[in-house]
C-alpha cells in the first residue's frame, strides 16, 4: 500500500531510508530473504521506502490475511499510468476500475459468464494449440542461434490467429 508524503497516518517502523532511493539498499540481491531479516528488527508489518515510494510490507501470512480481510477497500484503488488513462482502458477493464458498482457488475459477470469451469474447459483445445505455437515458434527462433526475445514470442503467440 503506497501512501503519499504528506500523509499524517502512523505507519509502522522501517529502516530509516536514504535520499532519493530510499531502502532499496536493503533488499539486496535476494528480497525474499532480506524482507525476513528486516521483520526480525521491525515486525511482521514494516513501512519501506523504494524509491520515492513509501511502502507498507505484510512480511508473514497473518498479518497479509487480516489486512486483506480489514483493509481491502483500501488496497484495491489501483494506479492507472497515464497511456492506459489516455485510450480509455481504465474506463472499462476491469484490473483497473476501482471498487465501485461498475466493478462488482464486471466481477459478477466473470464468474457466472466468462471463467466458469465449463467455459474454462471449452478453451483447452485453443490453450492447448496456442502452447504448440508458442513451442514451435521458440524452436524456430533458437536454431538461429541468437538470444530468445520472450516478449515477441509471448506477443506473436497470442495474437497471431491459426488460419
Amino acid at each position: 500500500m503506497a501512501r503519499n508524503k504528506s500523509s499524517p497516518a502512523k505507519l509502522p517502523p522501517g529502516p530509516v531510508p536514504l535520499p532519493v532511493i530510499g531502502s532499496l539498499l536493503k533488499l539486496g540481491n535476494k528480497p525474499n530473504e532480506s524482507l525476513a531479516e528486516l521483520a526480525k528488527t521491525y515486525g511482521p508489518l514494516m513501512t519501506l521506502r523504494l524509491g520515492q515510494v513509501r511502502t507498507i510490507v505484510a512480511s508473514s501470512s497473518t498479518m497479509a490475511k487480516e489486512i486483506l480481510q480489514k483493509h481491502d477497500h483500501v488496497l484495491a484503488g489501483r494506479t492507472v499510468v497515464d497511456t492506459l488513462r489516455t485510450l480509455g482502458f481504465n474506463e472499462f477493464a476491469m484490473a483497473f476500475s476501482q471498487p465501485n458498482q461498475h466493478w462488482r457488475r464486471l466481477r459478477a459477470i466473470c464468474n457466472t459468464q466468462i471463467f466458469t469451469t465449463r467455459r474454462l474447459d471449452s478453451y483447452q483445445g485453443l490453450r492447448r494449440l496456442k502452447v504448440q505455437e508458442l513451442l514451435a515458434h521458440m524452436r524456430e527462433k533458437s536454431q538461429t542461434g541468437l538470444p530468445v526475445d520472450v516478449i515477441e514470442v509471448a506477443f506473436v503467440t497470442v495474437t497471431t490467429p491459426k488460419v
